[in-house]
């Protein structure tokens, strides 16, 4: 019996497995989506194991749930603002979870027995992305080129934003946007906070975001207060 005779509720039941883990994966990730590079970059392996490398039912929900409790690490403290020494920075996702990824798929492959050729250029093509991105990253870090660092978009919710010219000297360049509304400067204290941001930095008023076990990321932010309901809110790696 080919595989497009079988009826569809049965194979939807024993592919089951497959579709709660990559809907999870994506679930995590869309939450974590300010930080688009570490959402993808962590989903990816989830992915690309559950829709087009496990085979047995078994081994392939085994690794797939090891795949997710990684991924968790890597989301969920973002979607919740969480930063920190236990927290992945965005060098190691792209750099190391690729090649630990790839170890656990060689695991999984071995055990199932199955044709390694084609998970060859999977697990190749994202241990070659991770290292292209890590080098984008660091050399962006290095040369002062601030992106939106989980800090606007989005903003907090019910101020109106807007991006100023972005200032630039030998250090890099800061970001700014203006936001308006009901107490502007303390919403957006507020928000900082929620987002990791409350280890004091040696600047003054200015607050930093550290994350990374061993390859560390920082980003510093500082809001002005203009008047009740505009504030200044500037960020920089």
């Amino acid at each position: 019996m080919s595989a497009t005779d079988v009826p569809l509720s049965e194979r939807l039941n024993r592919n089951l497995w497959r579709v709660l883990l990559v809907a999870v994966t994506l679930a995590m990730a869309a939450f974590a989506w300010h930080d688009p590079v570490v959402a993808v970059f962590a989903a990816a392996p989830v992915l690309i194991w559950c829709l087009g490398v496990a085979r047995s039912k078994q081994t392939g929900l085994v690794i797939g749930v090891i795949q997710v409790l990684i991924a968790a690490w890597v989301l969920v403290p973002r979607a919740l603002g969480i930063s920190g020494s236990a927290v992945p920075s965005i060098l190691e996702v792209c750099l190391f979870l690729p090649l630990v990824s790839v170890l656990i798929w060689i695991v999984g492959v071995r055990q199932e027995r199955s044709n390694v050729v084609a998970p060859v250029f999977g697990f190749a093509a994202l241990f070659v992305a991770g290292v292209l991105m890590t080098g984008v990253v660091v050399l962006d870090y290095a040369e002062g080129n601030t992106g939106a660092e989980g800090v606007w978009p989005p903003g907090p919710s019910g101020l109106r934003m807007v991006e100023l010219e972005p200032g630039c000297g030998s250090g890099g360049c800061t970001r700014t946007v203006e936001a308006t509304g009901d107490h502007a400067a303390q919403r957006m204290h507020d928000f900082l906070d929620s987002r990791g941001f409350t280890t004091p930095s040696e600047y003054k008023d200015w607050m930093c975001r550290h994350t990374g076990i061993v390859l560390t990321y920082k980003v510093c932010a500082v809001v002005e207060e203009k008047s009740p309901t505009t504030a200044h809110l500037s960020w920089s790696i």
